[in-house]
């Protein structure tokens, strides 16, 4: 399989920042884990993940080799578990659905929040990155595939099923999620993955998320 072509990311610096007299401040072990992620990440995108190394990572987050693998088993594991929290991430910033809204309000509300998440440079290039890697890491690609554009798939279907007029087939209510969500995402996820075109604004999302709903809620609406 082909690699994709990576878009350079800006490592961070290697050079603590300046600080006065006194001692440095604590962070929690949870902090430096998300400084090894934030590191990691853009430490794989930027020279890919079989180029990139423990060592490389662990200077540049500033932390030990040790605490690396106190953590993770290897690059692999690391890789797994940056993948793992993103897919996570991802979710629980597009999870929540205003309550008291009528399904549909709720419904175009969640897709906009989604497609906005899920077509940022930031979650493209992750997503170009463990497409890469599938080949090598499979499990790691089938879970962020889960925690990410099914479960997003499965609170949608949940949207469509608490009002019926929605969808008339209430066995079809998956299958209506799944191309309401490709409608709305897949096709503008793919040209970016190609590399064809910019994001796309706010605006044009918007516009996209409400023919999407239109054309697959069409008897509807």
């Amino acid at each position: 399989m082909g690699r994709y072509a990576r878009p350079r990311r800006p490592v961070p610096s290697s050079e603590p920042p300046h600080r006065g007299r006194g001692r440095p401040p604590v962070i929690s072990v949870e902090e430096r884990r998300l400084r090894l992620f934030d590191t990691a990440e853009a430490v794989f995108q930027s020279h890919g993940y079989a180029a990139s190394s423990i060592d490389e990572i662990s200077r540049i987050a500033g932390m030990s080799k040790a605490t690396v693998y106190r953590w993770f088993a290897n690059k692999e594991a690391l890789f797994s578990g940056l993948v793992e929290h993103r897919g996570v991430e991802l979710l629980d910033n597009c999870a929540k659905v205003e309550a008291g809204w009528p399904p549909a309000t709720a419904l175009e509300s969640f897709l906009r929040r989604v497609a906005r998440t899920v077509l940022s440079p930031r979650v493209v290039g992750l997503l170009r990155l463990v497409i890469s890697e599938a080949p090598h890491c499979p499990e790691v690609a089938r879970s962020f595939q889960r925690k990410s554009a099914e479960r997003c798939q499965s609170i949608i279907a949940t949207l469509l099923a608490q009002d019926p007029a929605l969808v008339e087939d209430r066995d079809a209510l998956g299958e209506v999620a799944s191309l309401l969500y490709g409608a709305a995402i897949t096709e503008l996820q793919l040209r970016l993955l190609l590399g064809q075109g910019e994001s796309p604004t706010g605006p044009l999302i918007d516009e996209r998320v409400r023919r999407a709903i239109a054309a697959c809620l069409a008897r509807t609406l």
